[in-house]
């Protein structure tokens, strides 16, 4: 019993933590959105349409919501995967999908996961095949830039350039705050630096439709006067901390009010005697053990 309550109070700080950790990880530079991870002749299918809002705030956090409807083609089509990169400290939120019926927002089956760090991989799957079937979605998720590469500018890859899919209408709208001093957006295989110039810029929203083929995408550099831009602090790893030390508190009370101390920790006693003693007085020294 000794033992176990040794134990306890650390087994205990260490579960709560991890919970505290689990409840606290997201379920996701700039925004980059892959689908077609498993692609192949098999499985191939398109998207008939692809419309992606982003809704920018001058903190670097956005609201996306993408609309998407897919062909399938291949013998074995199931479903297609949409990735969101986090690799340079960025974080997603909120992350949710649905299927469209009739532009409502119905159930949907999918899956979550953090490929090492590296990414945010959506799969929509249910393992039916759905060869020959078109099947409409919606994904939003909340992103937020924590990391930028230039304190005036925005870098977004508004569709991303390893998308397997051939895109038949794409259409980009980007909502952005004050302070915008110019756009300029890139189109084509990653790494492009060909300029794409056919996109309507109304105030601070920009509004592009075209095509693209597979691995193809198209990626935005907004620049901002100085001082309109700023970063979301991300407060989780310190929630996670403050938690974790007021849970520490409570435990460390909690022990010294309901446990017995001298229980826990015996300190042998030593009998004096009348006679006189000729040789030097032992001394009881209380020894703490970890475990």
């Amino acid at each position: 019993m000794k033992t176990l309550k040794k134990l306890t109070i650390p087994a205990i700080i260490a579960l709560i933590a991890l919970l505290c950790a689990a409840v606290f990880i997201p379920r996701g530079s700039s925004a980059k959105a892959d689908s077609g991870d498993y692609y192949d002749e098999s499985t191939k299918f398109s998207f008939v349409s692809y419309s992606v809002t982003y809704d920018i705030k001058s903190d670097r956090t956005m609201d996306v919501t993408m609309d998407l409807t897919a062909l399938y083609i291949g013998r074995s089509s199931t479903g297609f995967i949409y990735y969101i990169p986090v690799n340079a400290g960025d974080r997603v939120r909120n992350l949710n999908a649905y299927k469209l019926d009739g532009g409502e927002e119905t159930y949907l089956e999918y899956t979550v996961e953090n490929e090492e760090n590296e990414f945010i991989a959506m799969a929509i799957d249910d393992y039916r095949i759905k060869t020959g079937e078109v099947h409409s979605y919606r994904i939003k998720y909340e992103y937020a830039i924590t990391k930028p590469v230039s304190k005036n500018n925005i870098y977004l890859n508004a569709i991303g350039f390893d998308c397997a899919a051939d895109i038949t209408t794409a259409t980009v709208v980007v909502k952005l705050p004050d302070g915008l001093q110019g756009a300029t957006c890139y189109k084509g295989k990653a790494g492009t630096d060909d300029k794409y110039d056919n996109f309507l810029q109304v105030g601070n929203v920009i509004y592009l439709t075209t095509s693209l083929p597979a691995y193809n995408g198209i990626t935005f550099d907004f620049a901002f006067s100085e001082g309109a831009l700023s970063v979301k602090t991300d407060m989780t790893p310190y929630w996670i901390i403050i938690g974790a030390c007021a849970l520490f508190v409570v435990l460390f009370a909690v022990k010294f009010l309901f446990f017995n101390r001298e229980d826990i920790t015996p300190v042998p006693r030593q009998t004096r005697t009348a006679s006189r003693q000729t040789t030097p007085q032992t001394r009881w020294i209380p020894c703490l053990w970890a475990s």
